[in-house]
């Protein structure tokens, strides 16, 4: 309007009663649509925004949306603080003929410049959200798993925010760095390709074959993680195990108690875990056949029964919500969770 309407009016008319007219027209015909258009804007950035959040590895994906929405917003304020007054000098105008011809003249000029000023926020905002769409794509680097160097082609800004150990390799001045190439010889490629699987979507229980994961597969996946420096991820797989545990869909084979003892240092989170619900959950078939493949297992579940046995009723079950962070979370910052994670917090629902 500023460019081609404006210059229009003030080029076709000289009388002053007919320019406020023209101009009173287009500012009415603009009114109607302009604030919708703005709202729809900023909300469709700000939902952008927030799906980014909860499902992208890189920050800069919903903080380019959140900013686009938010500087679309900024039409409002400008209107009001900038342009009210010439609109209200203009609208009065065209009420009753106050001014003369050469200062009707002068306010659609200065509103044809103010206004010219305020569609470059938009241009602003579509800006800073092309910044935040860049970040869906980016670098790709390839992990090569197993001994049949299996390929993997993931994302750069994936691996490093989700990974103090990628971050670390993929950052630094090493051979992977340069290379974009990391080797993991001793990993399994099927189990590495749903950790991957799940660190993009953020949602840990389900496979790449859509079933749902198995409490020996979440233990797997626990210990990859902790291997990889991956504190979110261990905190939101140990919440799956912990809403197995409550509802009784914590059913595992032995050898895993075994894997995750001799993969795991003391004091790890899923040794605790796996000790607390062996004491709550007691199976005499259980607690024989650990004897063999993790009896390290049985003495922690042991020490934790005594203790459950000499605080009496006053006991409480150590994987409810309520004491999750504190008992099984891992904060290498000494934080703690924000609000507490409910046991089905993770997308999906694991059975």
């Amino acid at each position: 309007m500023s460019t081609i309407a404006v210059p229009a009016i003030l080029a076709g008319q000289t009388n002053s009663s007919l320019l406020v007219s023209h101009w009173n027209s287009m500012f009415r015909a603009g009114s109607k649509v302009g604030p919708t258009l703005v709202a729809l804007g900023a909300v469709n950035y700000l939902y952008a925004a927030w799906g980014a959040y909860n499902s992208t590895y890189d920050t800069r994906v919903w903080k380019g949306f959140a900013a686009a929405g938010v500087s679309t917003m900024a039409v409002a304020p400008y209107t009001v603080v900038f342009l009210s007054s010439t609109n209200s000098a203009l609208l009065g105008q065209a009420a009753k003929t106050t001014l003369s011809e050469v200062q009707v003249r002068g306010l659609v000029e200065q509103w044809a410049f103010l206004n010219l000023l305020r569609s470059g926020i938009p241009i602003v905002s579509t800006a800073l959200g092309l910044y935040g769409a860049l970040g869906l794509t980016g670098k790709v680097v390839t992990i090569l798993v197993g001994t049949a160097e299996t390929p993997f082609s993931i994302h750069w800004g994936l691996l490093t925010s989700k990974s103090t150990f990628f971050n670390a390799a993929l950052t630094g001045s090493w051979k992977e760095s340069s290379e974009g190439k990391i080797r993991l010889v001793e990993d399994d490629p099927e189990l590495f390709s749903t950790y991957v699987l799940c660190i993009y979507n953020q949602d840990w229980t389900l496979d790449q074959n859509g079933k749902a994961l198995s409490s020996d597969a979440h233990c797997r996946l626990y210990i990859m993680a902790d291997k990889f420096g991956s504190e979110a991820s261990q905190n939101l797989i140990i919440d799956n195990l912990r809403e197995r545990a409550t509802r009784s869909k914590f059913e595992m084979r032995f050898t895993t108690f075994g894997y995750v003892y001799d993969n795991t240092l003391p004091g790890n989170p899923l040794r605790k875990l796996l000790a607390d619900f062996l004491a709550w959950k007691l199976s005499l078939p259980y607690y024989k056949s650990l004897v063999d493949v993790a009896p390290q297992c049985l003495y922690d579940a042991l020490e934790v029964y005594e203790k459950r046995l000499s605080l009496g009723s006053k006991a409480t079950t150590p994987y409810h919500d309520t004491v999750a962070c504190k008992n099984y979370h891992i904060h290498q910052d000494g934080t703690s969770c924000s609000s507490l994670v409910a046991p089905n917090a993770s997308k999906g629902k694991s059975t």
